[in-house]
């Protein structure tokens, strides 16, 4: 929850994406996470991998 709401404060609050929605936030945070070369994702324990809010962020600004 804190890594959703801090980005959900930067995007909308500090108007750096001002029109994030929860999709959005979920997308972002799959493009962010970092996966292990020898799992397939999504995977019923680790989900899309793990969290990353800094890379998620960058991947945001980067435009991927």
């Amino acid at each position: 929850r804190a890594a959703a709401s801090q980005i959900f404060q930067w995007g909308i609050e500090e108007n750096n994406f001002q029109y994030l929605n929860s999709r959005d936030l979920s997308q972002l945070l799959i493009r962010g996470a970092i996966r292990d070369t020898d799992r397939i994702y999504p995977n019923t324990s680790y989900g899309y991998g793990r969290l990353d809010v800094y890379r998620a962020l960058d991947t945001l600004r980067r435009g991927i």
